[in-house]
């Protein structure tokens, strides 16, 4: 029960961005083609202008990972901080490279500054972004604007970056049970101007269906360059099918085993209270000969199965409980004890055990005294 409610609220946590109406897909830039940064970034500035001017894309951008990917992670020197020795590794938190209009793409909500400008270039002042949960981090009780960070602080030529903008969590590397990693929203993002990379997904906020601008979205990219390959073509709510995929079937075979062992549970507890029934055969015509009524012996055959199963259910209680706190490193938004799971499970079980212990009491209800009185 805890690991299926774990699963369940994995699948409804909010990651933070719109998804609605958004199709992404991913290029890449050979060295042969596109040997320098300024050659890329020509590109991408070019070829965004082509898929903003599509009658049906109502904004464009492009990013280094989109939400829910593995965004890779990058180390990060606050201003301040002594650079630890050779050998020491600093905290290291998600990274994007993104272009200006990637924010409105998923709907990423700005909550202090600004967002990235066409000021911002390669010969401006180096600049970042930076996640609400990733400011509570590096500057708890501090305002974030202005302070400053190095990335991959041991690189010789790693530029001091300037925070000038905050926004809202997004959750990064969450396929498979990467969404329960609490610092999968601690993330920073840098301007594409200032950081070209080879490999770069457009990401495209469409009117109507997402699936629709696959081709107009090939067709600009085939106009900017013929040789430019695109793949990865999907709309953000299949990106999210993907990711979700192992905790659905997570979820599908918790769900199985949970119906096995209750199936088992009832057929073990029919066959106890059946063959008890089938040993006070003989008793319960006496007591019928003797006027017992078929409510006493429906209360009889109830109430040898009521401390069976109030037994097997606080048993059951205390061992959960005990499982829980073992699991408790790997449950996630629910606790090792969850009043509503063990109350659900409860009562599933005490439905179970009604259906089982109805067939023994009518078999027991139908006994006749004289047959049974005349029984060895």
């Amino acid at each position: 029960g805890l690991a299926l409610r774990s699963v369940q609220e994995i699948q409804t946590m909010p990651n933070g961005v719109s998804m609605d109406g958004v199709l992404t897909g991913r290029i890449g830039m050979f060295a042969q083609a596109y040997p320098d940064g300024d050659e890329r970034r020509d590109f991408i500035e070019r070829l965004q202008q082509r898929l903003q001017a599509l009658p049906m894309v109502e904004q464009a951008a492009f990013t280094t990972a989109v939400p829910l990917q593995d965004a890779g992670r990058s180390e990060l020197l606050v201003e301040g901080q002594t650079l630890p020795p050779a050998g020491s590794r600093l905290p290291s938190w998600f990274h994007s490279v993104v272009s200006p209009g990637y924010f409105d793409v998923f709907d990423i909500p700005l909550l202090a500054g600004r967002d990235f400008a066409e000021r911002d270039r390669v010969d401006s002042q180096p600049v970042a972004i930076i996640s609400q949960s990733l400011a509570e981090r590096l500057w708890p009780g501090r305002d974030p604007l202005g302070q400053r960070f190095q990335a991959a602080p041991r690189e010789a030529d790693s530029p001091w970056l300037t925070v000038i903008g905050v926004v809202g969590d997004v959750r990064m590397d969450a396929e498979g049970f990467g969404l329960m990693d609490a610092s999968g929203s601690e993330q920073f993002y840098q301007p594409y101007a200032q950081l070209p990379q080879r490999f770069i997904s457009p990401v495209l906020r469409v009117r109507g269906e997402p699936r629709d601008a696959i081709e107009p979205l090939r067709h600009a990219v085939a106009q900017a360059d013929p040789d430019m390959p695109v793949y990865w073509l999907r709309s953000m709510q299949d990106w999210l099918d993907i990711v979700l995929y192992d905790i659905r079937l997570m979820t599908w075979l918790f769900g199985l085993f949970a119906s096995f062992a209750l199936v088992l549970a009832s057929a073990g507890l029919y066959a106890v209270l059946a063959y008890a029934v089938s040993l006070r055969t003989r008793e319960i015509g006496v007591r019928r000969a003797l006027g017992a009524s078929r409510g006493n012996i429906a209360g009889l055959v109830a109430g040898q199965s009521s401390w069976q199963v109030g037994l097997g259910l606080c048993l059951g209680g205390v061992l959960g409980v005990g499982f829980g706190k073992a699991l408790s490193s790997v449950l996630y938004g629910v606790g090792s004890f969850d009043p509503l799971t063990f109350a659900t499970v409860s009562l599933v079980l005490a439905v179970a055990a009604a259906l089982a212990t109805w067939i023994p009491a009518r078999r027991a209800l139908a006994i006749e005294p004289l047959r049974a009185l005349q029984q060895d």
